[in-house]
């Protein structure tokens, strides 16, 4: 555990001494924790988990279940040899997404360790947890910056899923490379469940994914390619569906990576007690328009990201189940 907590130490001080102020002020940034990120007393577990990007992930995702699985094989509660493990032996009532109840890292991590204290390879399927991309990006962003390694999770549409054209939503996180002076991007989810499909899952590359901001404009100026179709696992398709995004991925670039359940207020009308978004006005695209425009860098505009972030309470003012009318 010291030479854990040692090299946590000397990674900051690494940080510390970076002669860049801006980039000095990005890598602290993204080294702060959120509701979401903040591990408290499992972080000295963390710090103990390989440092090896790809054994990292791997072991991560031995303890989690993507629950696109359930869905994708309605057999597979019966099939006692699956890949995942004994499925048999989860309770029927499991058969779900538990990222609905642990919607923070340091709820994941203590659930796992309670369900089995061992964190191995070897956990059985009955031990653990079902997450989706967006839990599976928190584990690994809440895991680097314990140990000291700027991250953050950024959210877009993968084209890595499918082979027609279709591209989902997807939670990933990125890390800062040191060593090499860029930002990695991993998928820690194992590609929604699904090992068949071909990616570079730890270092996915730009033409892989469309951050949410490059899909807005894309949207927006009329260059999507015309195979491309952006849908949303709430079921919206093409611009709603990336505004959707959007709020994901400005959010979690201010270390808010709040759940996907929750989304800004402001663009929702209710009719007959069922939320939905309503259409854009002109403004309101305008004003998005500019807002994906500095995510498009945003390194260099996290300043001016961050004041829209501060003075827009109409972006974090979030439509939960309990929203008053």
């Amino acid at each position: 555990m010291e030479d854990n907590n040692l090299k946590y130490k000397n990674r900051l001080e690494h940080i510390y001494s970076i002669k860049d102020i801006q980039l000095k002020k990005l890598l602290l940034f993204y080294l702060q924790t959120s509701t979401y990120t903040y591990l408290g007393p499992y972080a000295d577990f963390v710090r103990n988990l390989p440092d090896d990007i790809e054994q990292l992930c791997v072991l991560q995702r031995m303890q989690t279940i993507h629950p696109i699985v359930f869905s994708l094989d309605k057999n597979i509660k019966n099939d006692s040899e699956n890949a995942l493990g004994d499925m048999t032996k989860i309770p029927l009532d499991r058969f779900n997404n538990e990222e609905d109840i642990y919607q923070t890292s340091i709820s994941i991590f203590s659930e796992l360790l309670r369900r089995d204290e061992t964190y191995s390879i070897e956990r059985p399927a009955n031990k653990k947890i079902h997450i989706v991309c967006r839990g599976n990006a928190l584990m690994l962003a809440s895991t680097l910056k314990a140990k000291g390694i700027p991250a953050r999770i950024r959210v877009g549409f993968a084209n890595y899923h499918y082979t027609d054209g279709k591209c989902d939503d997807q939670w990933n996180t990125e890390y800062y490379n040191i060593n090499e002076h860029r930002w990695i991007m991993v998928d820690s989810s194992g590609i929604g469940g699904n090992t068949t499909i071909p990616n570079q899952i730890l270092d996915v590359p730009s033409n892989q994914f469309f951050t949410a901001a490059e899909a807005w404009l894309k949207l927006r100026n009329n260059s999507m390619p015309a195979n491309i179709k952006l849908i949303d696992a709430g079921g919206y398709s093409d611009l709603k569906a990336a505004w959707l995004q959007l709020m994901n991925d400005f959010n979690s670039l201010m270390n808010n990576e709040k759940s996907f359940l929750f989304q800004p207020v402001y663009m929702y009308d209710c009719k007959n007690n069922h939320y939905y978004i309503r259409d854009f006005t002109d403004n309101e695209l305008i004003e998005l328009d500019n807002l994906a425009t500095l995510m498009l860098d945003c390194d260099n505009n996290l300043e001016k990201l961050y004041k829209i972030y501060k003075e827009n309470p109409k972006f974090k003012i979030m439509l939960g189940i309990s929203t008053w009318n």
